[in-house]
């Protein structure tokens, strides 16, 4: 927020004034009382009259401290409260003492600067004038009020209200000023959406109130798809002018949160939203969009302007923003992945995970951090592995293995190919045809991987199936030649599945291929490359689940 600092200064400042002036306004109304008495007279000659004039204070100055503490969330329930006690308060004392013949009243314009300072020209000009009423009626009931003394209190009347004018309007202008700055600052200047700046901002506070008092928090990572393509064809006043129909749609929305530009066509949404609300939110969006006619889009490959959306929920998982962004992002990626025109939300692909007698803890471990490693330097390889998982899933699921086996082949999804962490990330994300040393380096990523699941203990049961998942139906494989039953009937299965996620998703060094497509390379390699059998099974499984249009950490 624009200068945050000096409004905390300025109101630590006046707070200090506040209390100053109560603890005047109590000495200077006990001298009022006791004036012709000394100290120890009071005491001894009117106990009772000095107690209760210190008990008065002392319960004031409790009901002001334990307002501030009732209210220190509130800054502005807090300084009106204080601000109407304030008044209330000193207009008595000062009233009280004029009545006794003594004239304190300059000391309200302390009040009245500091009332118009916090709650601004209504209350700086409210403030004098029914303080000045109240003080003219007690002056004429208590016959005060001489001609002379009449001139000089409406002089100090208009002197308030002069003063509390000039401070109220520069306060106001400052406002307006200052509310400029922060539109220039926090807005984005053609959708008229917060900006990215603001959203960080925005997530650092919620994500703190997330680790206070644990309410939910949500993004989503919005993509507009083949908006660069529709803004090439129509120019750029178009192109703005669909971003500007977008940020209204998407506001319309995110009820209960904020939307934001982060540049270009990307949007986001945050708000306290569980998974199921910032889902629910998507989907709507989603379809709002596919069912909405927007000006030259059939122009487009698909005939459709449409999003693209990434969900992320805050979790433990996330430690700053960042992660929570990155975690979005990932999301966003999987939905432009897979075809566009989807939602797509975060899943941690360890969360399927869970401890058992032949899979200890030790083991989870390690598999996370290898895998983390793999992600920092190849990030096709970490979303292959999360795919081939998630395909593995619902295949045994589908083919109703017993619950050994699914989670036997679940583990070597994970862990097919851990061995490329010995691949240095020049190999793995080279987009030129690898040469003769580099191919037999990444063919030696399966032996790899079977040793490292051997040094570490693991069950033997994966070792095959890592070890083999390169091998062909027809003996050309790698790295022994082994052919036919030769090869883990598991590790065939991770073949087909290894195989297809490859051919369907983007790499540096080849071209995604359609759904149909892969099938048909899939159909085209069966019984040379592929298990006859598992094949057909696997194609009747893509097929009868419609698996290209579902989300892959949604196949259960």
């Amino acid at each position: 927020m624009i200068n945050t600092d000096s409004n905390v200064k300025l109101s630590n400042l006046l707070s200090s004034i506040k209390l100053l002036l109560l603890v005047a306004s109590a000495f200077m109304l006990i001298q009022e009382v006791f004036k012709d008495a000394t100290n120890l007279e009071i005491i001894l000659k009117e106990p009772k009259d000095f107690f209760i004039s210190i008990a008065f204070f002392v319960v004031l100055f409790s009901i002001w401290f334990f307002i501030g503490y009732r209210f220190s969330k509130k800054e502005a329930v807090l300084k009106k409260v204080q601000n109407i006690i304030l008044f209330i308060l000193m207009s008595g004392i000062i009233i009280a003492c004029a009545a006794m013949g003594r004239d304190h009243k300059h000391l309200f314009f302390l009040v009245v600067i500091i009332m118009t300072i916090e709650n601004g020209l209504s209350w700086g000009i409210i403030s004098p004038l029914l303080f000045f009423v109240l003080y003219m009626l007690a002056l004429f009931r208590f016959g005060q009020a001489s001609g002379v003394a009449m001139e000089g209190n409406v002089l100090f009347g208009l002197e308030l209200l002069l003063t509390s004018y000039i401070i109220g309007y520069y306060i106001s202008e400052k406002e307006q000023y200052i509310k400029v700055l922060k539109n220039l600052a926090e807005k984005d200047g053609l959708t008229g959406v917060y900006n990215h700046r603001y959203l960080i901002s925005y997530l650092e506070e919620k994500i703190l109130e997330y680790r206070e008092k644990n309410t939910p928090l949500a993004l989503l990572l919005i993509d507009i798809d083949d908006f660069k393509i529709y803004n090439e064809y129509h120019g750029h006043v178009k192109g703005d002018e669909i971003l500007s129909t977008f940020a209204k749609l998407f506001e319309k929305n995110a009820k209960g949160g904020i939307v934001c530009r982060q540049g270009g066509d990307e949007f986001a949404i945050v708000g306290r939203f569980t998974e199921n609300q910032a889902m629910s939110i998507a989907n709507k969006i989603c379809e709002e969009v596919s069912d909405t006619k927007f000006y030259g889009e059939e122009y487009l490959q698909q005939k459709k302007l449409t999003v693209s959306i990434g969900v992320a929920k805050m979790s433990e998982d996330a430690k700053s923003v960042d992660d929570l962004v990155h975690f979005a992002d990932i999301a966003l990626y999987r939905a432009k992945f897979m075809d566009k025109n989807q939602v797509r939300k975060y899943e941690n692909i360890f969360e399927s995970i869970n401890d058992s007698d032949k899979f200890k803890n030790e083991m989870l471990t390690a598999i996370r951090t290898l895998i983390t490693v793999i992600n920092t330097r190849d990030e096709f390889t970490y979303n292959h592995i999360e795919n081939v998982v998630n395909y593995m899933k619902g295949f045994a699921n589908w083919a109703e293995y017993d619950d050994y086996t699914k989670k036997v082949l679940v583990y070597a999804s994970y862990m097919h190919d851990i061995g490329k962490i010995n691949i240095p990330s020049r190999v793995l994300m080279k987009a030129t045809k690898l040469d003769e040393e580099e191919i037999q380096m990444l063919r030696k990523h399966p032996e790899w991987g079977a040793n490292i699941i051997s040094e570490l203990g693991y069950d033997p049961e994966l070792i095959p199936i890592v070890k083999q998942h390169h091998e062909r139906y027809d003996g050309t494989g790698y790295p022994d030649g082994l052919k036919g039953e030769q090869i883990s009937k598991h590790a065939r299965l991770l073949t087909l599945i290894d195989s297809f996620d490859a051919m369907t998703n983007l790499r540096p060094y080849k071209r995604k291929m359609s759904f149909t497509e892969a099938v048909e390379e899939i159909k085209r390699c069966k019984g040379t490359q592929f298990d006859p059998e598992l094949t057909d099974m696997f194609l009747e499984f893509l097929l009868l689940t419609d698996y290209a249009k579902k989300e892959l950490a949604e196949v259960q």
